[in-house]
């Protein structure tokens, strides 16, 4: 089976991410996904943290297909939403600074309008 394709969550495979690493590398994925919500808390990833998640990537072939990062709420939600801004634009950073092009997230219920009514 061609496998280059193929990404599988990290947080899956183990709650370790080096472990998570390997695993991946084992089952012939080249890809991995990581939880920036429960498995990587962006807030707490320091400049060697990131030097550190990418050796260990380069030392496993694997890159990052994406991020994913569930928010607690939805963005059409008022009650604590530059708190779900504030932590989407960190979790944004951490997928630009691993190399990422996705950042998995539900916006939440979009409320039809008028205009999208008449669709």
């Amino acid at each position: 089976m061609e496998t280059s394709r193929l990404s599988v969550p990290a947080v899956s495979l183990s709650r370790d991410l080096r472990r998570s690493l390997r695993l991946a590398r084992d089952l012939g994925v080249h890809a991995i996904e990581l939880d920036g919500r429960h498995g990587l808390d962006p807030a707490q990833v320091t400049e060697t943290g990131l030097r550190q998640i990418r050796k260990w990537l380069g030392d496993e072939g694997l890159v990052i297909s994406g991020i994913s990062f569930q928010t607690r709420g939805g963005y059409g939600e008022a009650d604590r939403l530059e708190g779900r801004i504030a932590a989407t634009k960190v979790a944004l950073k951490l997928a630009y600074d691993l190399g990422a092009g996705l950042v998995f997230n539900h916006i939440g219920e979009i409320p039809a309008s008028a205009e999208t009514a008449e669709w």
